[in-house]
């Protein structure tokens, strides 16, 4: 059911949820930060619009941003809905105010109003692209925010400090739209990286809206019909507003991999008091250790079980504070580890005079012995060492189970995501945050690789003849 929200001579039509997003935004003093998103189809960009325009009639003077990542996309979506929501109910306001375009991405009103029409996106070329200098505004709102990096959020929310003496409350108000994405806001506002519920800050405020949510009953009626085409998980994501679908559209390099079947909420057993530990060395976005337990069950069948992920990041990505942390949780269960990672850690200096593996076994000194090094002489081969792992996941590997705890977000993220290059391979996919670029995923699935092939060293050796037996595309 839709209601007329009271807007002196001016009737918008909004849904219920646009409804509670509009009186957040205009009638609530401790709400300055508003997410509102979840399915497609909702009427983020329509609601957008509409309280971005209202805003500028109704506070004479004041600026507003309607940004976007990339400029194209905000001409070609939220700008057109913009002009449509205008002509449609705006245009003819009593209050006799116009606007006219000043260049490319400025908007003057007649009651001197201004809009900012903005690329959110980082430029490599020009590092201080997203800086917004001296730029001040009483309110911004930006369209798929999940595809802006969440510094660039932050730094347009300190901006929001523009004659707030003439909006309500003297608040800031910021609007963020978006669909179901893995990214900072899943993090910022729905679940954390362990799936719990985030608990929102004092000033945020989230409302999730599916396209059922969307005023339009023709355009709900025939974008249901599209939505429902999609796959699956798809349509889960963009038609429910699930944040817990994980949409996988092919080319994935862990193609085997089944989160329902190879992870489970796992405990550690203190009749095997022992722990196999496997680093990956990259600091960005995190340094990498996994924590893992062999035991043979009751039928013979070896199970190498993933209990923990340990991803630190800036200032605590190093060798030192990965084994720091792994010894609180685990020094009093344990009588032994062996160590194994990423080869270049033999020579790697990453933090001091000495080699990754030499700072782990000095801080683990404990608990390692003469043996516990178990560093390959050279790295496994991506493409096979990822397809061994497919092998075993599909059972294919006879007497070998692994499994994974529930909570190794970032694991489970890696062999949810990754997806295969044009060799068969690893995708390297990068992105840049803060100025900083790095690949997002595969550290943690690395750090899988380096322990899976040395603890399975002989069957991994027959896969790898096998591969080579059965074709010449292997090298």
């Amino acid at each position: 059911m839709g209601l007329k929200y009271e807007i002196p001579h001016i009737d918008v039509d909004l849904s219920y949820k646009q409804g509670l997003a509009w009186q957040a935004l205009e009638e609530s003093a401790t709400c300055e930060e508003l997410f509102y998103g979840g399915a497609a189809g909702g009427g983020k960009s329509r609601l957008l619009c509409d309280w971005h325009i209202y805003r500028r009639l109704m506070y004479p003077g004041t600026r507003g941003l309607i940004g976007r990542k990339q400029f194209t996309d905000l001409m070609t979506t939220t700008w057109k809905t913009f002009q449509e929501r205008w002509e449609a109910v705006w245009k003819y306001n009593q209050m006799g105010v116009t606007w006219r375009k000043g260049g490319e991405n400025e908007i003057f009103w007649s009651n001197g109003s201004e809009t900012l029409l903005k690329a959110l996106s980082y430029q490599p070329s020009n590092p201080n692209s997203h800086n917004f200098g001296s730029l001040e505004l009483t309110d911004a709102a930006v369209d798929e925010s999940p595809e802006v990096e969440e510094h660039i959020i932050d730094i347009i929310s300190s901006r929001i400090r523009y004659k707030l003496g003439q909006v309500p409350f003297n608040a800031p108000k910021l609007l963020l739209t978006g669909n179901p994405d893995p990214g900072w806001t899943r993090k910022r506002y729905i679940k954390d990286e362990k799936g719990n519920v985030v608990s929102l800050k004092d000033y945020q405020m989230v409302i999730r809206s599916l396209l059922s949510d969307n005023p339009d009953p023709e355009f709900r009626k025939a974008y249901r019909k599209q939505l429902e085409k999609l796959p699956l998980l798809e349509r889960q994501r963009l038609l429910d507003g699930d944040y817990d679908a994980v949409a996988r559209t092919g080319n994935e390099a862990f193609y085997s991999f089944d989160q329902g079947k190879h992870t489970a909420s796992l405990l550690f057993d203190p009749s095997v008091p022992v722990l196999h530990l496997s680093f990956d060395q990259n600091v960005v976005p995190y340094i990498t250790l996994l924590v893992c337990q062999c035991r043979y069950k009751e039928d013979g069948m070896l199970q190498i079980r993933i209990l923990k992920e340990y991803c630190l990041k800036n200032p605590r990505s190093t060798t030192q504070a990965l084994c720091e942390d792994f010894l609180i949780d685990w020094a009093d269960k344990i009588d032994k580890v062996y160590i194994y990672g990423d080869a270049s850690g033999n020579k790697r200096d990453t933090r001091a005079a000495r080699s990754d593996y030499q700072i782990a076994k000095a801080a683990l000194w404990t608990k390692a012995d003469s043996n516990s090094l178990r560093i390959q002489a050279q790295n496994p081969e991506v493409r096979k060492s990822v397809l061994f792992l497919c092998a075993i996941f599909e059972g294919r590997v006879p007497g070998v189970e692994l499994i994974i705890d529930r909570d190794c977000y970032h694991l489970i993220q890696d062999l949810l995501y990754i997806k295969q290059d044009a060799n068969g391979g690893v995708l390297k996919q990068r992105v840049t945050e803060g100025g900083v670029s790095f690949e997002r995923y595969g550290h943690t699935s690395d750090a899988l690789r380096y322990l899976v092939t040395y603890i399975l060293k002989s069957q991994y050796k027959r896969f790898e003849k096998l591969l080579s037996s059965n074709g010449s595309h292997d090298e």
